[in-house]
């Protein structure tokens, strides 16, 4: 499902080959948007304030990571596009603070395409907005065609389940200590129970 609801905020953003990817977030949806993205041939990089999840995506898909909250984060990003900002950010979040500050992320003419949801008001710099000619999309669930976009890239391995699934546990013994191996467990990204 995260990988599905991935390939559609990527068509969404209709991403190309050789196009500079941001996404922001590196939770299970974030992760799959990325890995979909780059399967595309896109340029992606990911942002993510957890050191962990931004690991994680080191090691399954060797792309470039960054704590957005550190100061230089522009430059650095702009640097590793080749002196360009993003051509598309895709905000996996959630968060207000981040999806309102996705407009200084992107080149002029960018798109920001908003998968993950904030209930509430959100504010965007407008001058900003204007001045980029900024594209705004929201993306929400997945069709039988993001479906099946996830099949034909698993068949032909250029994304993979183990992206996800970094945890399993036995089901006889799952509860035991659940509270900390589930519901506190920051590594976890999606977990298995096997019988």
């Amino acid at each position: 499902e995260c990988f599905a609801i991935g390939a559609h905020a990527v068509r969404r953003a209709e991403i190309k080959a050789e196009q500079n990817v941001l996404v922001v977030g590196a939770g299970p949806i974030g992760l799959a948007t990325a890995a979909i993205a780059r399967a595309k041939g896109a340029h992606v990089v990911v942002a993510d304030i957890d050191c962990q999840r931004r690991q994680h995506v080191v090691d399954h898909l060797a792309i470039n990571v960054f704590d957005p909250t550190q100061e230089g984060f522009i430059a650095a990003l702009s640097e590793v596009f080749g002196g360009e900002l993003a051509c598309v950010v895709l905000d996996a979040t959630g968060n207000k603070a981040s999806m309102s500050h996705d407009v200084n992320l992107i080149r002029h003419g960018g798109k920001i395409v908003f998968i993950g949801l904030y209930i509430g008001e959100l504010v965007i710099d407008d001058p900003t907005f204007h001045k980029k000619e900024t594209t705004l999309l929201s993306s929400r669930n997945a069709t039988r065609e993001d479906f099946a976009l996830v099949i034909e890239l698993m068949r032909s391995n250029k994304i993979h389940e183990n992206l996800m699934k970094n945890q399993a546990f036995n089901f006889f013994s799952v509860g035991e200590d659940y509270q900390r191996n589930v519901v506190e467990n920051k590594n976890m990204v999606k977990g298995v129970i096997t019988f």
